[in-house]
């Protein structure tokens, strides 16, 4: 590959006087096949490009530094080989919404500073549309997105996110009120905080199945992630939100291979709908997923218990709730449990099947929405009664809620609660 550089204080792509090197040598604009280095100066793409990399890094000629700015919509950058940013932001998009710029290449990989924090390899500042077919990766330096989406624009991913080696270092970051797209595998890097995507208070779309092998792959604030696929623990936590947004999956949700790592954990008021099944891990407290303060909980597919002890669907810890839609049934854990001393509560249509020993419920605070059969299978004691039964509804139960009505299997013990 051949470096060509800008030469002047700042100009437009354009003038090709202002390029130095490259494969037709000073005074002609790069080609297909040239590394592409802004060379400490300000570079205004005004026409549509095909090279093979822009960089703000340093070349053998070319200084650090530097920016591309792409101001006006309508253009098509190719680039085949890579975006990445040195001391510098290498690529600005600025304009506003109605103008597009599209980005593809053979290959390209978008990536934020080695060096230098809060340096991205694509940086989206005002509220129009990227289209890139590229993979973005996460940088070396503190906070150093391969793309960020720092105002009310959108980005569409068609490729892979992959966070970075350093804090904060997201594959694809959503700083603030923006919508991103991610059509291919969001995976966190070697950082722990180093996620696949960040949502801000904007809104995120996955359209793929996500795993945490290493990192957890996605986690928001008080934006919205939406997940097309299966979200399965591992070694880590899958997605993780820490404010009052929301997480819609379309999929199964699983929990992790490790000791209290899920596939979704929620730290504050924020909402999990699941459309899908939700299972429990196979290692202790590994919970499908752990819902940890006053956020809301709703499963329209089956709860079932994990293969380890303690590793719940859905562990509701502290004043929010459970609203399971669907059958729940326990496996070698409980498929759905909460602390006693919990002020939350769990609202449950059924049908509920108990294992051999184990409760499909462990909670404090039941609501049953209707009639619903209830296969005991030896779960409590006394009495050791096993077999189905059907729990009605005790009228007049008070503030709207359905409670157990006590005439059909008196003293038997689901859980925590009684009927």
């Amino acid at each position: 590959m051949a470096e060509a550089y800008y030469n002047a204080a700042s100009g437009n792509w354009s003038t090709a006087a202002n390029w130095k090197g490259g494969t037709l040598g000073d005074g002609n604009l790069p080609q297909s096949g040239d590394d592409v280095y802004a060379n400490g100066k300000t570079v205004t793409i005004d026409q549509d490009i095909t090279v093979a990399s822009l960089r703000t890094t340093a070349g053998t000629t070319a200084v650090a530094g530097g920016s591309f700015t792409v101001s006006t919509g309508g253009r098509t950058l190719t680039v085949n080989s890579q975006i990445t940013a040195g001391t510098t932001t290498c690529l600005t998009f600025s304009a506003a919404s109605g103008n597009t710029l599209n980005i593809n290449g053979s290959g390209l990989t978008v990536n934020g500073s080695a060096g230098t924090s809060s340096r991205f390899g694509i940086t989206v500042t005002s509220t129009g549309t990227l289209n890139i077919t590229a993979n973005a990766v996460g940088g070396g330096a503190v906070s150093c997105s391969g793309i960020n989406n720092n105002s009310t624009g959108v980005v569409n991913l068609t490729g892979n996110a992959t966070g970075g080696s350093a804090a904060s270092c997201f594959g694809v970051g959503n700083n603030s009120t923006g919508t991103i797209t991610v059509s291919g595998s969001v995976t966190g890097g070697s950082n722990a905080s180093a996620h696949g995507i960040y949502v801000g208070t904007g809104t995120a779309t996955i359209g793929s199945a996500v795993s945490s092998a290493t990192v957890g792959a996605a986690t928001v604030t008080s934006g919205t992630l939406n997940v097309s696929g299966n979200v399965t623990g591992g070694a880590q936590t899958v997605v993780q939100i820490s404010g009052a947004g929301s997480i819609n999956v379309t999929g199964n949700v699983t929990g992790g291979t490790a000791s209290a790592m899920y596939g979704i954990l929620s730290q504050a008021g924020s909402t999990i709908v699941v459309s899908g099944n939700v299972t429990g891990g196979s290692a202790s407290g590994a919970h499908g997923i752990n819902n940890t303060s006053t956020g809301s909980v709703q499963i329209s597919g089956t709860c079932t218990g994990g293969s380890f002890a303690n590793a719940y669907a859905v562990n509701n810890g502290s004043t929010g709730r459970v609203l399971a839609d669907g059958p729940v049934t326990a496996g070698t854990a409980p498929a759905i449990a909460d602390s006693a001393s919990s002020a939350g509560f769990v609202r449950v249509t059924g049908p509920i099947t108990n294992s051999t020993g184990v409760n499909a419920l462990f909670v404090a605070h039941l609501c049953l929405v209707a009639a619903c059969d209830w296969t005991i299978a030896k779960a409590g004691t006394p009495p050791a009664y096993n077999g189905t039964v059907t729990i009605g509804l005790k009228s007049g139960g008070g503030g709207g809620a359905s409670v157990l009505r006590s005439s059909i299997i008196q003293g038997v013990k689901i859980g925590r609660a009684h009927v």
